[in-house]
């Protein structure tokens, strides 16, 4: 419910109280700006000076001086009518007012019979409430009575705008601050204070936590750095052996399959890569792999080389698009990618056929559609949302081995590349998981 206050013009005057801080019972504040209505009442010759504030049902009394009002309605109130001007109202004699004369306040035999009030207009052009005088005898106001008693308010409403100000800063910085428990001004001001020295203890922490952090990554890049050396130094040393070996069984004449060796010197030009890119990504993360157009068919090979003996241990049978495709990506993501996924379907077979994984490659416009099909043990619908959950497992570690962590990490990949990772499956017949490639960069 809002009151009208000018013109077309409506507020809700609920919600404009209450952003002072204040609430129905003001007992805690009837010394608040005694000083301000003691001048009143001394400028204008009345016995009573309150601040009262209105919302849509009730005026409340902020501060009072020389009087004990109570919270009435805003129907029963001489301010209902003070509010809704720019100007001082003034009724000389609230007996002789048609517009006053039947408030309760004046109609018993010592109510009001004088009554002068100052709207108090807020920095949005609001009137929140007002600056009153009263006394029990008929009187009147000079204009420079009047034009002081506008100033005041003025001063008055400024005092109540800054604290206003204070609270929603505070509100800010402590979401759990209850301004009612601290309205005056002097209070709030030693509340931002304390809440200050509060932010400036904790950026000091921060900053602690953020150097020893600093110190912590750092062991780690250099012990990164060094299980890299320590990797890729043996590794140079088997391809330097084999290629000794191979000179060697040449030199003596003696027949060998050379596509063995070739084997060995491509898996460990292979792990060297593979050293290589996650010393990168421990270095910066994941935003330090940069991406780049790659060739779909050459991550293939080397997802089906690594996996050579799981292959070849299953008696499985991996089957590979035969058309080639560019796409773009990282593509030490794009291989732990597809030997998850192909892994999986080797892994999680019933024994009662061939393990088979068939990639299929469509071309769109911008983008290549991959399909990732195998012939396991299929995934039910009721589990079909706990499969992408890290480090859930459907079966026990007896049936098959694994920590639960594969298909959540191809997800997580899938969907950091802008595309949607989707799964269907039939129990004892098998599963497609199919995602869409970006062509370009």
């Amino acid at each position: 419910m809002t009151i009208n206050t000018f013109g077309s013009q409506t507020i809700d005057r609920k919600a404009l109280i209450q952003s002072y801080g204040f609430v129905e019972h003001l007992s805690s504040n009837e010394n608040f700006l005694q000083d301000s209505l003691e001048l009143a009442a001394r400028i204008t010759g009345c016995d009573i000076a309150y601040i009262s504030l209105l919302d849509d049902e009730h005026q409340y009394i902020l501060s009072q001086h020389q009087s004990t009002l109570k919270t009435i309605k805003v129907k029963d109130s001489l301010c209902q009518f003070t509010i809704k001007g720019e100007d001082i109202l003034v009724v000389d004699n609230t007996i002789t007012n048609e517009m006053t004369r039947c408030l309760p306040q004046v109609d018993k035999a010592d109510g009001v019979r004088f009554y002068a009030g100052c709207p108090l207009m807020n920095d949005d052009q609001m009137n929140v409430g007002a600056l009153c005088v009263m006394d029990k005898r008929p009187k009147t106001l000079s204009q420079t009575q009047q034009d002081t008693l506008m100033v005041l308010g003025k001063q008055i409403m400024n005092t109540l705008d800054n604290q206003r100000t204070l609270i929603k800063l505070i509100k800010k910085i402590n979401t759990n601050f209850k301004p009612a428990a601290c309205v005056d001004l002097n209070c709030l001001q030693g509340e931002l204070a304390h809440l200050q020295d509060e932010v400036v203890a904790q950026n000091k922490l921060i900053q602690t936590q953020k150097a020893a952090l600093e110190a912590s990554n750092e062991e780690l890049l250099n012990f990164a750095y060094m299980v890299a050396h320590d990797v890729r130094a043996p590794l140079k040393t088997i391809s330097s052996i084999v290629d000794i070996f191979e000179m060697d069984l040449q030199k003596r004449g003696q027949s060998y399959e050379k596509k063995h060796l070739n084997f060995i010197r491509k898996g460990a030009k292979n792990l060297d890569t593979l050293t290589e890119s996650l010393l990168e990504y421990a270095k910066s993360g994941e935003d330090a792999i940069q991406d780049e157009i790659v060739n779909l068919n050459d991550v293939l090979e080397t997802v089906h080389f690594h996996l050579t003996e799981t292959i070849k241990s299953a008696n499985a049978e991996l089957v590979l698009p035969e058309n080639a495709f560019q796409v773009c990506g990282k593509n030490l993501k794009l291989v732990q990618l597809f030997q998850n996924l192909i892994s999986n379907g080797l892994k999680y077979q019933d024994g009662q056929r061939t393990p088979k994984v068939i990639i299929q490659a469509e071309d769109l416009k911008d983008t290549v559609r991959v399909s990732v099909i195998d012939n396991g043990i299929g995934i039910s619908q009721n589990d079909m949302k706990k499969i992408f959950k890290p480090f859930k497992r459907l079966q026990t570690t007896q049936q098959y081995t694994g920590s639960g962590i594969g298909l959540a990490t191809c997800k997580r990949i899938i969907d950091n590349m802008g595309s949607e990772f989707i799964v269907t499956s039939e129990v004892g017949k098998g599963s497609v998981f199919r995602f869409d490639l970006p062509k370009h960069l």
